[in-house]
């Protein structure tokens, strides 16, 4: 499922393709995906320029020369971007919604299992959870933990309370953080909450870097893969010897409120 550091992904590489080249024509090839596409964008030839391309929590944002008309795109569990020269489509199995440009370039969304969305901007619900990336302090952390009873990984999880961080990149920070998923909010301490902190906007910042993670859908719209799943320390890491030095654990994986959590219980306790 893409998180936020493959939605950044996208986001930059898209701001950079496409800033100031203009949409022709947006074409639906079904509109029954996560939410029902607007009629009006499911066959537009409305000419609009971009203006620019940003990241909204995990939404991809086109701010257009015509602001009532700025839509996204989600990704959802399984959508990938493709952006490609329009005389040379081929069109695949999945393939959702296509954008055509005057620069004769085509941006496709293809999703196998139809989580994502086509959306107008003012038909988003307004999210006031702050962003992991950029807003997220140790004292809003520590806020918003002690008014939980829930486990701290499960609270990581919650969009209404954090927007952004997804399971790889908890387990991540949790690992780095030596705090064990299952330790309730409320009963962090105050080093352990800016270490937390810390570390997810340290393993967000590297994931990006790396282009993301690609275990098993995500592609950049250039089709490129991202790295990161390279650099894992705990997730996916099932049965592996405990990678922190002098740690003689190893990590576990175990189902936690519908997802699985990876993490060494000898070290994050």
């Amino acid at each position: 499922m893409p998180e936020l550091p493959e939605v950044e992904t996208c986001v930059r590489y898209l701001s950079s393709a496409l800033t100031g080249d203009t949409i022709l024509q947006q074409t639906s090839f079904r509109s029954d995906l996560r939410f029902p596409i607007h009629p009006s964008l499911q066959n537009s030839n409305q000419s609009l320029t971009i203006q620019s391309i940003i990241r909204q929590h995990k939404y991809i944002v086109f701010k257009t020369n015509i602001p009532d008309l700025d839509f996204s795109i989600h990704l959802g569990m399984s959508g990938v971007l493709r952006l490609v020269p329009s005389d040379t489509i081929t069109l695949k199995k999945h393939d959702h919604y296509q954008i055509n440009f005057q620069s004769n370039r085509s941006l496709i969304l293809n999703d196998p299992r139809r989580f994502g969305s086509v959306l107008y901007v003012n038909q988003l619900n307004h999210n006031p959870a702050p962003c992991a990336l950029n807003k997220l302090t140790s004292q809003l952390l520590s806020s918003i933990c002690n008014q939980s009873k829930q486990p701290i990984k499960t609270l990581l999880l919650d969009q209404k309370k954090i927007s952004g961080l997804g399971n790889i990149y908890a387990c991540e920070a949790l690992f780095l953080s030596k705090i064990s998923p299952y330790q309730l909010a409320n009963t962090l301490k105050p080093l352990q909450l800016r270490s937390l902190s810390f570390a997810i906007k340290l393993v967000l910042k590297k994931a990006i870097r790396y282009g993301g993670t690609s275990i098993r859908d995500f592609k950049s719209p250039d089709q490129s893969l991202g790295y990161f799943q390279h650099h894992l320390w705990v997730y996916n890491q099932e049965n592996k010897p405990c990678r922190r030095h002098g740690c003689v654990g190893q990590i576990t994986r175990q189902a936690q409120t519908g997802r699985s959590s990876f993490f060494c219980a000898t070290c994050q306790k």
